[in-house]
């Protein structure tokens, strides 16, 4: 292992300076990798130090990120699928109507804005315009 050297006598420190690492273009996880210390108290940068930082640092690439435990990112749920709205909540809708929808196959009120008027018109007996009424109150509803 190669030792920060300290002032010019070429006398062994107790690691390399800050300034040192980041002037050799040094990460922090290349410096983990190649098991240096670092004295974080020196603020001198040497210059022998900093070419032998670079000459180490040759072919090694930091290590991968490890993944912290509980901290993986979920998949995205699925989007909930929305709840029919009842045809109870379209204003004027009473349960005589509701029932003569239903015999007609309208369940929900994304049942009637998918159906045309004069259809459900027909199989259900109730007149056109009442339907496009209750159509028109439906699409208020769903916004």
């Amino acid at each position: 292992m190669t030792e920060a050297l300290v002032k010019e006598s070429a006398r062994p420190g107790r690691g390399f300076s800050i300034g040192e690492l980041t002037q050799a273009g040094l990460t922090r996880r290349q410096v983990k990798a190649l098991a240096l210390r670092v004295d974080r108290r020196r603020r001198s940068v040497h210059q022998v130090n900093v070419d032998a930082l670079k000459e180490m640092a040759k072919g090694v690439k930091a290590p991968p990120r490890k993944k912290k435990p509980g901290k993986a990112k979920a998949a995205k749920p699925a989007p909930k699928k929305q709840k029919a709205t009842p045809l109870k909540a379209i204003p004027g809708l009473g349960p005589k109507r509701e029932e003569q929808l239903a015999s007609a196959g309208v369940k929900s009120v994304e049942d009637l804005l998918a159906r045309d008027p004069a259809e459900v018109s027909e199989a259900s007996g109730i007149p056109k315009a009442t339907v496009e009424k209750f159509i028109k109150e439906g699409r208020k509803l769903a916004g």
